[in-house]
């Protein structure tokens, strides 16, 4: 038989295609592992009856009979977890509405302590995510100018930290880890600091192994410094993380979910 006629040659094409179908069904056939899940860390969602509760949490607390003190000094503390529990959070323009004239209505009830709802007004406006970070630019521990905007372009962690606070000292081999992981990375931490003196706050520092750069920001009269009060910030640790083009993503994240941030701020660096 001559393999070179039409014939032969279309039944050894007809062949061919038979094999490699079956070929491929049954690799098609064959089990296979699913794709690894990719785990990303989300800000969450308030629904709009989480706020309703939380400002009447907010009015009970504030409005609570107090034994000493001025409103002010006994709703400030109500204030800042008020202000902790809607940052973190994604807002709608309508929910960020509501909950500023529910602040305003306060402020117009008491006036004399409106400067302390004014602070927790700002933070809802302008701290919290989703928002671009203003800028910080102060003196750092050495007394040099620093300035928050010199790190656009970086995805950058600032903490707010104290020399006494024992849970900051708790997020230190977090941040060794991030210092080293990415020291080649586009990526930063810095840091407002309260203290003793700068050289304390310095020693402490050193001692832990942390070289990123720091605001100094002393406590005046038994209340934070000028930045933790423009930032409105009352505890500690406090912790901001920004994308690259500085806007608040995250707040107060720690541990594994300040490393998973982290990376994924990261990862959508162009």
């Amino acid at each position: 038989m001559d393999v070179r006629s039409p014939r032969v040659i279309t039944l050894l094409v007809c062949f061919t295609l038979a094999v490699t179908a079956v070929r491929g069904d049954a690799q098609s056939a064959r089990p296979t592992f699913p794709e690894r899940p990719v785990l990303t860390l989300s800000p969450r969602t308030l629904p709009d009856r989480e706020i309703t509760s939380l400002l009447r949490t907010l009015d009970a607390l504030v409005e609570a009979p107090g034994s000493s003190g001025t409103w002010g000094t006994r709703a400030e503390a109500p204030l800042s977890e008020f202000v902790r529990q809607v940052q973190s959070a994604v807002l709608t323009d309508a929910q960020e509405a509501r909950i500023l004239a529910h602040l305003d209505a306060m402020a117009g009830r008491h006036a004399a302590d409106a400067a302390v709802i004014n602070r927790s007004r700002t933070a809802v406006r302008l701290l919290r995510v989703g928002k671009q970070a203003p800028d910080i630019a102060a003196a750092d521990l050495d007394g040099r100018d620093l300035s928050l905007r010199q790190y656009r372009g970086r995805v950058v962690l600032l903490m707010f930290s104290a020399e006494w606070c024992a849970i900051c000292r708790t997020q230190e081999p977090y941040e060794r880890f991030l210092l080293e992981q990415y020291k080649n990375w586009p990526f930063a931490i810095v840091s407002v600091e309260s203290g003793e003196s700068r050289e304390s706050v310095k020693r402490v520092k050193s001692s832990a192994k942390l070289g990123y750069s720091s605001w100094w920001d002393p406590a005046l009269n038994d209340h934070a410094g000028p930045i933790a009060t423009a930032w409105n910030v009352t505890g500690f640790p406090r912790t901001f993380l920004l994308d690259s083009k500085g806007v608040i993503r995250f707040v107060d994240v720690r541990d594994e979910d300040l490393l998973k941030g982290v990376r994924q701020l990261l990862n959508e660096v162009d």
